[in-house]
């Protein structure tokens, strides 16, 4: 009788096997739950009947995917699955690169130059800060029509002192694009030539708010802001109001506001006109021109032998 007893309880003792619960505890099961058990379950079985009572990797426990448990059998905590970012489509690779391997935004600032003083490097300088243009590119204008019969300096000598003041600065670029224009050189006509060359309109145009007055009569001024945008330098005298006005016929309304900028700078009171003068009566025109240019222009006096 006590055989038998011994026999029904050892029975019953293999009979219910522990299993791990949801919680992470350890609970007794039946034989239903050992026969529908993996393979990987009764492996971790036979090391309980060793005496291992260690939980080894991969053991299920019941909790979702991505959790798992925390120190001690304690409660789940989520992990980072080992592919957590996907890898990027194709497409924002090939646009990243593209975006690097554009030129620069470059910014044309036309005029004759005539000669190149401080307030042009100035408006140069601002454009520059302006965090909207890579490079300022001069254009010297070769037969400029609105000078009327005025005598200039061969653009030879106005190009040479435009190298001068901007070889300390590499963002300063010097163009001789209208010299291969027929004469007299129109805005219009150059920017057709930046566009045929593979310049994308919209191209910045860099002035003076002075100049910009005159836009309305400038040739084929509907060209000039069909294929461009404005970079205006302040100037003395000329308050915003009195630029929407003058170029009203070709920017009514936003139209002004969506194709013309002002700098944020101080006005610029430097004149060409007053420093030819100047020259003109050997006069020097100090901080007015950039100090290479006025080596080359203002001659020294003579040394004192006496």
């Amino acid at each position: 009788m006590a055989t038998s007893s011994t026999a029904r309880t050892a029975k019953s003792s293999s009979s219910r096997r522990s299993a791990p619960t949801a919680t992470g505890r350890w609970r007794r099961v039946g034989p239903s739950a050992q026969a529908a058990a993996a393979p990987c379950d009764r492996k971790v079985e036979s090391r309980r009947e060793k005496g291992d009572h260690s939980r080894p990797a991969g053991w299920r426990t019941g909790y979702p995917q991505g959790l798992r448990l925390g120190a001690a059998g304690g409660r789940p905590r989520r992990y980072r699955p080992r592919h957590r970012h996907p890898r990027p489509p194709p497409f924002y690779f090939l646009l990243s690169t593209f975006l690097l391997s554009l030129p620069p935004r470059d910014c044309y600032f036309g005029g004759t130059f005539d000669p190149v003083h401080a307030g042009h490097l100035a408006i140069a300088r601002a454009a520059l800060a302006s965090g909207e243009v890579a490079r300022v590119v001069f254009l010297p204008a070769l037969a400029p029509p609105h000078k009327g019969g005025r005598s200039l300096r061969p653009f030879a000598e106005r190009l040479y002192l435009l190298h001068l003041a901007c070889a300390a600065d590499p963002r300063l670029v010097v163009s001789t694009l209208e010299a291969e224009l027929p004469a007299p050189s129109y805005t219009a006509r150059t920017l057709e030539l930046l566009v045929s060359r593979g310049a994308a309109p919209p191209i910045l145009l860099l002035m003076g708010a002075d100049t910009l007055l005159d836009l309305p009569h400038w040739y084929h001024p509907e060209r000039v802001v069909a294929l461009a945008r404005i970079l205006a330098a302040p100037r003395p005298g000329v308050a915003i109001e009195t630029l929407r006005a003058a170029v009203a016929p070709l920017l009514p309304g936003d139209a002004f506001d969506r194709h013309v900028r002002l700098l944020e700078m101080a006005p610029v009171a430097c004149s060409a006109t007053e420093i030819r003068r100047l020259l003109a009566h050997g006069l020097d025109p100090g901080a007015l021109l950039p100090e290479v240019v006025r080596a080359a222009l203002v001659p020294k006096p003579p040394l004192d032998t006496g």
